[in-house]
């Protein structure tokens, strides 16, 4: 069974499925090819998956986009959601925070709204962009 690599992750509504409350996920997850946008359900009140996370699954298809759904367990409902390491994670968001700030500063640059990109100001956006990534956890 396929891992998926959980690259973003958004906060989608809240449903009540045989009395219980769930929250849906909106996922950009990759298995090592092409990132794809996928639906994501866990109880109500239970973490979120976080970026950088892994989650063994298989996609079924949904609505409007497929659903991750996790791999059962010993034929128990549930699966074999593994949070990724803390250290693991931050060296995750501090490498998707760099390549945000460098895209930013290209598209500026192309825009000619900044005549000259140093490294240090790479370096000054990817830490603004990683601390508003800290308050949302």
């Amino acid at each position: 069974m396929p891992n998926y690599i959980v690259e973003d992750v958004e906060r989608a509504d809240t449903f009540i499925y045989q009395g219980k409350t769930f929250q849906s996920w909106l996922l950009k997850v990759t298995d090592g090819g092409d990132p794809q946008q996928v639906n994501f359900n866990t109880l109500a009140g239970r973490d979120g998956p976080s970026i950088g996370d892994r989650i063994e699954g298989e996609l079924k298809e949904g609505r409007d986009r497929p659903t991750l759904k996790r791999a059962q367990a010993n034929g128990a409902s549930g699966g074999s959601y593994r949070p990724r390491d803390p250290e693991e994670s931050k060296r995750i968001v501090h490498q998707h925070a760099q390549k945000v700030a460098i895209a930013f500063l290209q598209v500026r640059a192309y825009l000619k709204k900044v005549d000259d990109v140093e490294v240090q100001d790479v370096f000054n956006l990817a830490a603004r962009i990683r601390e508003d990534v800290e308050r949302v956890k």
